[in-house]
């Protein structure tokens, strides 16, 4: 195999994460493409993501928008801050929260991602675009599909979970605390419901079906994170809902690696914005620096 070039750190993933690592820590990184999000992915406005906002696209104005829930209940679709409190009480039950669970609802800013992602991809110090099919972690090496390797001193990963721990050369290295699991439920109650019926919510839950962990959005991405759930999601009339990985531990990332991301960290309650923020601060600079085994 022939080398091609040697960082010593490395982002590898071209979505939103990973460039905006590139862009905001200067550092150089290497994906496919760049992974223009599919469907709305709320970009919660932050002091730090309209900084970011502001260096990638100076010259745009970015509106900023809050977020519509619905939620079904009893038959009927109800506006979040509209629905009785048996809806809540009924799907805090469902999902097994500890106390009763309401959407909140947020701002964030109605970004073009194409036009965002694209321009800060120039501010990385550079974007390579190479499809990595496997990682050598003892090596600390990243194979491409031509048969060259870049290596590394220190790693920042955003692909998805199960996408990395897929490709990583030695199988056998412990990556979660406890066993990854997979199931498959159907979704049948939701037949009745037109997905124009939604239209005018961004994110609507259900209390009336036997797994209220599902949620409809405007999403067109096939799979999502619930809890430490990895599922695909369902579309109308309802199919299969694929429970494809469930993670009853916490991922840890190996030596010489950090995870960076949602999807990368397998943590449902992680967004873009945290990211963001950890990247503008000097703690994660330091946390990289010194070997960086975070997660």
């Amino acid at each position: 195999m022939e080398k091609l070039r040697r960082f010593e750190t490395v982002v590898l993933g071209g979505g939103p994460t990973g460039i905006a690592a590139g862009a905001i820590l200067g550092l150089p990184v290497i994906t496919e493409s760049i992974q223009i999000p599919f469907g709305p992915v709320y970009f919660h406005y932050t002091p730090e993501t309209k900084r970011f906002v502001d260096e990638i696209l100076p010259d745009n104005q970015i509106e900023v928008k809050t977020i519509r829930i619905g939620i079904v209940h009893r038959g009927k679709l109800y506006d979040s801050s509209e629905a009785p409190e048996e809806a809540f009480i009924d799907y805090s039950k469902k999902t097994g929260k500890p106390r009763t669970y309401k959407p909140q609802l947020f701002e964030y800013l109605d970004v073009n991602w194409f036009e965002l992602l694209t321009t800060a991809a120039t501010k990385a110090k550079t974007t390579y675009f190479s499809k990595i099919i496997a990682i050598n972690l003892e090596k600390r090496q990243l194979v491409n599909s031509s048969g060259g390797f870049y290596e590394y001193d220190h790693l920042i990963s955003t692909i998805p979970f199960y996408i990395f721990e897929r490709i990583i050369h030695d199988p056998y290295i412990l990556m979660v605390e406890d066993q990854l699991k997979s199931m498959k439920v159907r979704i049948s109650d939701v037949d009745h419901w037109e997905r124009t019926d939604f239209n005018n919510f961004d994110y609507v839950y259900f209390a009336d079906v036997d797994d209220s962990r599902i949620r409809w959005s405007h999403q067109k991405s096939r799979h999502q994170l619930v809890g430490r759930q990895f599922v695909e999601r369902f579309t109308f009339p309802g199919e299969d809902f694929n429970m494809m990985r469930i993670l009853d531990g916490k991922v840890k990332p190996p030596k010489h690696v950090t995870f960076a991301g949602r999807f990368a960290r397998w943590e449902e309650e992680r967004y873009i914005h945290d990211d963001i923020k950890d990247f503008y601060s000097q703690r994660y600079v330091e946390d990289v620096a010194d070997n960086g085994v975070t997660g």
